[in-house]
């Protein structure tokens, strides 16, 4: 997949999450768990996965709420990012990483 493609698969988990949180479908923790893989195979092969765990706590957490601006946000950077590994879609995360802090 290239950056749009990958921009868009995660775009469609995260619609998909939106509407069962809209209609308060009972399935909504395994759209959560189902947008999670999405992201998986997002970052997969780049240095987005070194803080993949990270990002998944915060933004889809199965206990609190969705953070939809800032996942839609990191879609945006990836469908127009010029690095093949996202680092300027995670610039700060990771320079925290080099750093080893």
């Amino acid at each position: 997949m290239n950056n749009v493609e990958k921009s868009e698969y995660l775009n469609e988990g995260i619609r998909s999450l939106q509407e069962a949180i809209r209609t308060e479908n009972p399935l909504v923790v395994a759209i959560k768990f189902s947008l999670r893989v999405r992201l998986k195979k997002v970052l997969e092969g780049t240095r987005g996965m070194e803080i993949y765990d990270a990002l998944v706590n915060r933004l889809i957490s199965i206990n609190l709420p969705f953070q939809e601006e800032e996942l839609l946000a990191i879609s945006d950077a990836i469908k127009v990012s010029s690095y093949p590994s996202y680092i300027d879609v995670f610039p700060k995360e990771l320079f925290i990483i080099d750093l080893g802090i």
